[in-house]
């Protein structure tokens, strides 16, 4: 069996879409959206055109005016993301013999390595500047003494200030795991939250929720390995310590819906295998990962990004 004729495999498929791994976070910040093509289109909005309230008034034989509550369309096109491993057929004979499930093994490790790279590609989207509103407005860079890791840094007036520049109120908060941690030991977080953590100086996650009347806080733990192949391990974080403020509607798709962004996916992840039979004394079964998606900018103007907040 060739290449071009993989066999999509149902039971190694379930494995990759079960997959869980707490410290990947792409998949939280911005939803899955179905897409029915690789090309499609999908409606942008922005507040020059979104918020504008037409004349209502209207004489007596008068024509009502039209609105449009559509953002503007656009086009796009999924990207392709596949990764593959080798089994030589007398290693698999071995493993079934000895009760060792390594196909399923080798789907974790694709999984894990494609699901890395939404982390790299979702953390650039949110770290780029570009991606917000207001001619860049939206964007708040913090001096030595601003950050919130200072004691005299007020991050209660610092991120509610942001909050209340968006169009929608944020609902989630995006950060890495340093600035979290920053955060949950601000002197101001800790004197606005007042709870029984605050003798020891460190407040949980879901009372700086409270605090901001957030839905969700996701945290970036995740992290890559930079080295080319061949050198040394060179691992850094994927996140970088900034903190973005976003409005998230889970309702929205490519139609309707005002939303910081989603992934417009065409095909989820799915695992397949062939026959390789030039490999190795006895040929190889190829395990191959990979999905079709892109991730996409919806409404810019509800997002907002403080940068090297420690």
């Amino acid at each position: 069996m060739s290449e071009n004729r993989v066999q999509i495999n149902p039971e190694l498929t379930a494995v990759a879409l079960t997959y869980s791994n707490s410290k990947f976070i792409a998949e939280d910040v911005l939803p899955k959206v179905p897409v029915t093509s690789r090309s499609f289109r999908y409606r942008e909005y922005d507040k020059n055109n979104h918020f504008l309230l037409p004349e209502t008034r209207i004489g007596e034989k008068g024509i009502p005016n039209e609105v449009e509550f559509k953002g503007e369309l656009k086009d796009a096109s999924v990207e392709d993301h596949a990764l593959k491993e080798y089994l030589p057929v007398a290693e698999q004979k071995e493993n079934e013999a000895n009760g060792l499930k390594k196909k399923e093994k080798i789907t974790n490790q694709l999984t894990r390595l494609l699901k890395t790279r939404k982390e790299l590609i979702v953390s650039s989207m949110l770290a780029n500047v570009n991606s917000y509103g207001g001619n860049n407005g939206n964007v708040q860079s913090l001096s030595a003494d601003d950050k919130i890791n200072k004691d005299t840094s007020n991050a209660v007036k610092l991120i509610q200030a942001a909050c209340d520049k968006l169009l929608y109120a944020p609902n989630v908060l995006v950060t890495s795991r340093l600035a979290m941690s920053a955060l949950r030991m601000n002197p101001f977080i800790v004197d606005a939250v007042g709870t029984a953590a605050k003798k020891a100086g460190l407040i949980s996650i879901e009372a700086i929720k409270e605090l901001f009347g957030l839905e969700n806080i996701f945290v970036g733990e995740s992290v890559v390995n930079t080295a080319k192949k061949g050198q040394a391990v060179e691992l850094r974080p994927c996140w970088e310590n900034n903190i973005s403020l976003l409005h998230i509607d889970k309702d929205a798709d490519t139609d309707d819906g005002v939303t910081f962004g989603f992934e417009g996916v065409y095909e989820d992840i799915q695992v397949g295998e062939y026959h390789d039979s030039d490999r190795g004394i006895k040929g190889c079964d190829v395990i191959k990962a990979f999905y079709s998606s892109k991730y996409l900018h919806i409404c810019s103007d509800c997002g907002y990004l403080i940068k090297d907040v420690i």
